[in-house]
């Protein structure tokens, strides 16, 4: 099994994001796993149509 690791050591917008959603449509993983999120992150998840806000 494969594994692809994204890691970012700026604050901000790096463009992880963007990265992540590039290789979810040409990988198509089974399990997408974000970790490390601090207090102040506030981010949101799309699936299956609904939004899930994560903090």
């Amino acid at each position: 099994m494969t594994c692809s690791v994204l890691v970012g050591g700026g604050w901000g917008d790096e463009g992880k994001g963007k990265c992540i959603t590039y290789l979810c449509h040409n990988d198509k993983p089974n399990i997408i796993a974000r970790a490390g999120v601090g207090p102040n992150a506030g981010h949101s998840v799309e699936f299956n149509g609904e939004k899930y806000g994560l903090r």
